[in-house]
């Protein structure tokens, strides 16, 4: 997971440096809960992977982008897909 991070800077707060980004797209996933531990992640790209459940992202309250396209999900938080 280490090798996926990038974007180092300031975290939204200001007060520490953290990877901002990561990028993990087509590598077959189907759990992220480690995410949990990335609180300060902005931009995540989760793309073409397997994921059907992305409940541990309400632990990223400083997220701003976010790709999930192409994974098998039923919702998305709170919203249904067609």
């Amino acid at each position: 997971m280490v090798k996926n991070l990038s974007n180092f800077g300031r975290t939204a707060t200001g007060e520490k440096f953290t990877y901002l980004s990561l990028s993990i797209p087509g590598s077959q996933l189907i759990d992220i809960s480690i995410l949990g531990n990335y609180k300060e992640i902005q931009t995540l790209d989760l793309s073409y992977n397997k994921l059907k459940d992305l409940s541990v992202l309400s632990e990223l309250k400083y997220l701003i982008n976010l790709n999930v396209s192409n994974n098998q999900l039923d919702k998305l938080f709170d919203f249904l897909t067609p």
